[in-house]
């Protein structure tokens, strides 16, 4: 699972280069087993016997959104 989301963190940044946005999915993995995403998986090509760790949505952003404003005082440093 974690090379997983390494090699997604990589298609997301390359998908911020090209101008693209992109969303972390975890869902998948969590409904793998339900049979009607299952049966649409196999449609695919994706193997019964594989496991899906995470997936992403790549796309054209519309419009961009604001970050949202930064909480003062939610980080504390420890040395």
């Amino acid at each position: 699972m974690a090379d997983c989301a390494l090699a997604l963190g990589n298609i997301f940044l390359a998908a911020q280069s090209l101008g693209l946005g992109s969303c972390y999915i975890n869902q998948l993995h969590w409904l793998r087993y339900d049979p009607d995403i299952r049966a649409y998986l196999l449609e695919m090509g994706i193997p019964k016997e594989h496991t899906i760790c995470s997936s992403a949505a790549i796309g054209y952003i519309r419009e961009a959104s604001p970050a949202p404003a930064r909480k003062q005082g939610t980080i504390n440093i420890i040395q």
